[in-house]
Formats: structure tokens, C-alpha cells, sequence
């Protein structure tokens, strides 16, 4: 009898152990509005989840979190319906930061906190045609006024935490654009407040592809001023100069092509001029040999 009621009691404290141990779950750091705010999550949550439960919290101090506002997770914008798994966020963090989440919402996608309820505003509705309301940078924002190719400046208002990447999907998307600032591309990542950007600068924007043959006509440069070098102390004779300028000459052909079909602009010209000073420079090497 008593070893029947100490199996019965054993087995409801297993049934009971089992149904009141906790789901595994993510412990969350989210950056929204200048704050952060810790959560946790089931590992099985998605990003969709992750806005719900931001939302929950923001309502208890009359905030509201947009349906436009972007969660970025790792450095990149990401869809509702990712889990966080997918994301990258890891159930042991292996830093500080791994499992950090910034919630970016610009001004212009915000929801509006009237300091009075709607009909108490002066002014009613505006009429149809009125121009659009300035950007209002917020605390915990700035704001930037950014030169997009063919498409003139704007201005945006970001989170203090955002990154150029941030910056460049607010206008569009890190597959088409890269940021340049300070006469620098700057990586997706790397965040602006850090590369001393000061709220109202202007930042430019250059199409990807572009960058990409900036990068190579550069690199370039750098190797027939080497061979100009090398040729003039007599360091290879002129046949070594003779075969590698062939070679470079031939790539500065392919990019004069490249810059055809990527169309005009002042940087274009910049990249053209570039490569005539390669082409004098290749030149200068062949003639170095002859002396």
C-alpha cells in the first residue's frame, strides 16, 4: 500500500516537473526610441513576434511601434515571418551584443504622440495639396540629408544606433546603393554617430556597381605606379615592363567599357580621368626602360 501511494505520488511530481518546465527561450536586448529593452522570447518566436511583444511594452507608456518601422538583427533589415533562429540569434550569446535588436522607425513612418487627443489640436485636418510636414528628429534620433544618384537629396531621421546600411535602406537598398562619407565607402555595418557623422550633414550615395569599378580602377593605380617605380630604378628590365603594362593596359580597356555602359555623372568623369592618369603613368614605365 504504501509503495502505491509513493509510485502515484512520484508520478504526478514527474507529470507536474514536466509541465511546468519553462520553454527555452531567447534573452533579447532591443534598441527602440534611445532606449533599451530587455525581453525574452521562445526560441521557436519570429520576427513578427518580436514586434508584438516591443508593441506590448511601448503601449504602457502611450508609444506605438509603425507597421514600416524595420527590426535589424546582425546588421541587416529583416522580414516578419523570419524566426529568430534564422536571424542569428543564439540561445547562449557568445558576446554582449550577439543577440542586440535594433528597431528603426524615422520620423516620417512614426506614429504621431500628440501632447493633446487629435480633435484638440489647433488647425483640424490639413487641406488637400499642403506641403507635407518637416521631418522632426525626435530624442534619441538624427537626421541626415542624403544625395541619391538621379533622384537629388532627401532627408531622413534615423535611430542614434543606426548604421550606413540603415541610412542607405531608408532610401532604397544596400543591393543598389553604398554610402560615402568623407570621401570613404563605408561598410553596411559600420554605425555613423561612430564615424563622426553630426545630425544635418550631407552624405552621398553611390550605386554599387560603381563603386565596385572605383575599387578597381584604384587597385589598378596602385599597380602601375609600383611598375613606373620599379622600371625607373632599374629594378626589371623592359621586357618584365613591356608584358605587365600590356596586361594593365588591357584592363584599363575593360573598364573604360564598363564606364560606358554605366552612363554620366560627375563621378563617372572622376573614374575616366583615373584611368587616363593609369594610362600615363603605364606609358611613363615603357618609357623608364628606354633611358
Amino acid at each position: 500500500c504504501h509503495l502505491r501511494t509513493n509510485l502515484s505520488k512520484l508520478s504526478q511530481s514527474f507529470d507536474c516537473g514536466i509541465m511546468s518546465s519553462p520553454r527555452p527561450s531567447y534573452k533579447l536586448s532591443v534598441g527602440f526610441g534611445g532606449k533599451t529593452y530587455d525581453l525574452s522570447l521562445p526560441q521557436d518566436s519570429s520576427v513578427k513576434d518580436l514586434r508584438a511583444a516591443l508593441s506590448a511594452i511601448l503601449s504602457q507608456s502611450s508609444q506605438a511601434l509603425s507597421d514600416s518601422a524595420k527590426v535589424v538583427i546582425k546588421g541587416k533589415v529583416r522580414h516578419d515571418s523570419l524566426t529568430l533562429s534564422d536571424c542569428g540569434i543564439e540561445a547562449e550569446p557568445s558576446s554582449a551584443n550577439a543577440n542586440k535588436v535594433m528597431i528603426l522607425q524615422s520620423a516620417k513612418s512614426a506614429a504621431p504622440r500628440p501632447s493633446a487627443p487629435p480633435e484638440e489640436l489647433p488647425g483640424g485636418e490639413p487641406e488637400k495639396g499642403d506641403p507635407p510636414a518637416p521631418l522632426v528628429v525626435g530624442e534619441g534620433q538624427f537626421a541626415a540629408v542624403v544625395s541619391v544618384p538621379k533622384k537629388g537629396a532627401t532627408r531622413v531621421v534615423l535611430e542614434e544606433g543606426a548604421t550606413f546600411g540603415d541610412l542607405v535602406n531608408e532610401v532604397g537598398s544596400t543591393a543598389e546603393y553604398v554610402a560615402l562619407f568623407k570621401g570613404k565607402k563605408r561598410e553596411n555595418d559600420e554605425k555613423m554617430l561612430n564615424a563622426g557623422f553630426k545630425s544635418e550633414q550631407k552624405i552621398m550615395l553611390m550605386q554599387a556597381q560603381r563603386s565596385h569599378i572605383a575599387q578597381n580602377i584604384s587597385a589598378l593605380h596602385a599597380k602601375a605606379t609600383t611598375l613606373r617605380k620599379q622600371a625607373l630604378n632599374g629594378v626589371v628590365d623592359s621586357a618584365e615592363v613591356s608584358i605587365r603594362a600590356s596586361g594593365m593596359e588591357e584592363e584599363v580597356l575593360e573598364l573604360h567599357e564598363k564606364l560606358r555602359l554605366g552612363g554620366s555623372g560627375s563621378d563617372m568623369e572622376s573614374l575616366r580621368s583615373s584611368l587616363k592618369d593609369i594610362e600615363g603613368i603605364l606609358k611613363a614605365a615603357r618609357e623608364g626602360t628606354r633611358q
